[in-house]
């Protein structure tokens, strides 16, 4: 682990220089997907969610993903999910991006409570 913090060993230094040009190839087309998906309702207001409420927003991601897990166990869904990888794969991604947001917007509000206010109250 020491070894691979800096300088980069070859294979990673190879690895990001090789990435960073397939990537900008590929950015009309991420561009183009984006402009798309902010015409959707359910997008734009997942993604002010995750702007907002970004500093905690990222710990509710292994709660949705475990409900996730929960209610497919439930539904008799696991089989049909494993066996189908991309499909799983799709399902995962779209309810944890949305359960997080939900959970995001739900205990946001907590991350902007002033603690300096709340210790002037004589409790």
């Amino acid at each position: 682990m020491q070894a691979n913090k800096f300088p980069p060993n070859i294979a990673f230094l190879l690895y990001n220089i090789c990435l960073i040009p397939f990537i900008y190839s590929f950015s009309t087309q991420v561009n183009s997907i984006l402009n798309r998906l902010t015409k959707i309702r359910l997008w734009n207001w997942i993604f002010s969610s995750y702007k907002r409420y970004c500093y905690s927003i990222f710990l509710y991601h292994p709660l949705s993903f475990l409900s996730m897990a929960m209610i497919l166990k439930v539904l008799g869904g696991n089989d049909y999910i494993h066996a189908h990888e991309w499909f799983g794969f799709g399902v995962y991604l779209a309810y944890t991006w949305t359960a997080s947001a939900v959970l995001g917007r739900l205990f946001g509000r907590l991350e902007r409570v002033d603690i300096s206010s709340l210790a002037k109250l004589d409790i």
